[in-house]
């Protein structure tokens, strides 16, 4: 049976792993910043063109 004397040993091992932990940081390294802004200009200049095309070539399929 666990004593009162290991559990408050176990206590203060986990408190001081946990402060440590806080204070340390997070050990896994970043991935990265994301997309890039020149990937997300890219793919709103190709989504405005598709747009554009499409205003344009729907009323001249439907009127021919």
């Amino acid at each position: 049976m666990v004593g009162m004397r290991e559990l408050a040993e176990a206590q203060a091992y986990e408190r001081r792993r946990k402060v440590r932990a806080f204070v340390a940081g997070d050990p896994a390294p970043p991935r990265g910043d994301g997309p890039s802004a020149w990937r997300s200009l890219l793919g709103g200049a190709l989504l405005a063109i598709v747009l554009i095309v499409g205003v344009v070539m729907i009323p001249s399929a439907l009127h021919p």
